[in-house]
């Protein structure tokens, strides 16, 4: 089941070196903050998560570490701990919420129209069964 993990110790062991190379010949300044061993291990520390988590993500971290770093480095160097806090803490707090909200069999999920069994006739059924016609 697991063996597909295997290669990615093969990827995370030759990926670095076309970028080495190109950022040793090409002179580009902004190449020498790629590091992608570093790269490849924050992604595993990731919870599991959908896509759009992922690029939350990165919009936030390019955001706070590129733009408020070099337009605003005070407040870069006032609110980076800070920030990064708030984001571990809320993230923990609301897993915790949700772990007790869905554990406890008492409670029913809330009535809106996301959960409405009506609005889709494939809810629930992996097809719907052709009948032949006669």
């Amino acid at each position: 089941m697991y063996n597909a993990i295997n290669y990615f110790f093969l990827i995370g062991f030759v990926l670095p070196i076309p970028f080495y190379y190109l950022k040793k010949y090409s002179g580009v300044a902004w190449m020498e903050y790629i590091h992608l061993p570093v790269m490849l291990s924050a992604t595993g520390m990731m919870p599991p998560a959908q896509a759009y988590n992922y690029t939350n993500w990165l919009a936030m971290g390019f955001m706070f570490q590129f733009f408020a770093r070099r337009y605003r480095p005070e407040w870069h160097l006032r609110f980076t701990y800070v920030l990064s806090s708030a984001l571990d803490s809320g993230t923990a707090f609301c897993v915790l919420f949700a772990f007790f909200i869905f554990t406890n069999r008492n409670v029913a999920m809330p009535k809106w129209w996301g959960t409405r069994d009506d609005l889709c006739p494939l809810d629930g059924s992996p097809y719907i069964p052709v009948v032949p016609s006669a």
